[in-house]
């Protein structure tokens, strides 16, 4: 739910490589899980708080607006996994976190051939779509899972979210029956 400007070269290859990997209709997704015995016990979820955000990014009300939609898509791929959603005002067991970053890639101007004019180029905003699974009592991190992506100028980035959420709880766990 932050924003962090960049720029350079590096940061321009980056880019290249996300906006192929996020124009693609399956979104590759990084998990870090815990076992799955660590999920035995846990049956109801409730959203919490995002995810924090590294120190070097700040609010951005788009990625509130993409973390804030991503919530209910969450819930439902959790439901799909038999997990329940804990009633309003009431707790699960596990607290899912939704967050999204974003990067801006500043990209330089760059000049025609032949007639030497300056073209200017547009930056390029890469998205970070995280789910972090806590276990409620003790805070503990079970489960974290990200995805990168380009994301869309004209705001329009609902199917985005809906792949980057597909994409990133494809590896979460079902729950178990008692």
């Amino acid at each position: 739910m932050r924003t962090r400007k960049s720029g350079g070269l590096g940061h321009a290859v980056v880019a290249v490589l996300l906006f192929v990997a996020g124009c693609a209709a399956d979104l590759k997704a990084e998990t870090v899980s815990a076992p799955p015995s660590a999920f035995a016990a846990h049956r109801a979820f409730s959203i919490g708080p995002p995810p924090a955000a590294p120190s070097d990014t700040h609010e951005s009300d788009i990625t509130n607006a993409l973390a804030k939609a991503a919530e209910p898509l969450v819930a439902t791929e959790l439901s799909h996994k038999r997990y329940q959603e804990a009633a309003p005002g009431t707790e699960g067991d596990l607290t899912v976190r939704v967050g999204c970053t974003a990067t801006t890639m500043h990209h330089s101007p760059r000049r025609e051939r032949g007639t030497g004019e300056t073209i200017p180029t547009p930056d390029t905003t890469i998205g970070t779509f995280v789910v972090d699974v806590m276990d409620a009592k003790g805070e503990q991190r079970l489960w974290h899972g990200q995805t990168t992506a380009e994301l869309d100028s004209s705001g329009d980035n609902n199917e985005i979210v809906r792949n980057a959420v597909t994409a990133v709880l494809k590896g979460f766990p079902s729950a178990t029956a008692n």
